[in-house]
């Protein structure tokens, strides 16, 4: 089975201080992967690689089968492929569920109808219509 992350020997460096010391792992299609940590271990600054939103110092980072170092990298599209959630979870609190739903879809290029309609559902499967 290929897999979707391969993370190996990931290192960050901020001037002198080592912020990952050689991080290495691999979650495959399917799975389900929970990364955790105590704070300050970095996990943040794990995913913000993954993300391509951070170089690292050295290491490899693949995605899909996409190096994340790579200058092309069309990031959006990355994160596209994948949800994250880094450090917080923002809703506008003047909008409805809904305006909230389809306004991040928007994020993800999703057409408007499309995001209504899957929006709806979405809500309707959760029983969040109130």
């Amino acid at each position: 089975m290929k897999n979707i992350i391969d993370i190996n020997s990931l290192t960050k460096y901020y001037d002198d201080f080592k912020a990952l010391n050689v991080v290495s792992f691999s979650v495959q299609k399917g799975q389900i992967f929970g990364y955790l940590g105590s704070n300050g271990a970095d996990k943040t600054t794990t995913i913000k690689i993954l993300l391509g939103l951070m170089k690292a110092s050295s290491g490899e980072v693949t995605v899909f089968g996409e190096d994340t170092f790579s200058d092309d990298l069309n990031s959006l599209k990355l994160r596209s492929k994948i949800g994250s959630v880094l450090e917080f979870n923002r809703l506008f609190e003047y909008r409805t569920g809904l305006d909230n739903l389809i306004f991040w879809a928007g994020l993800y290029n999703i057409d408007k109808k499309d995001a209504l309609v899957l929006s709806e559902k979405l809500i309707n499967l959760v029983q969040m219509e109130e």
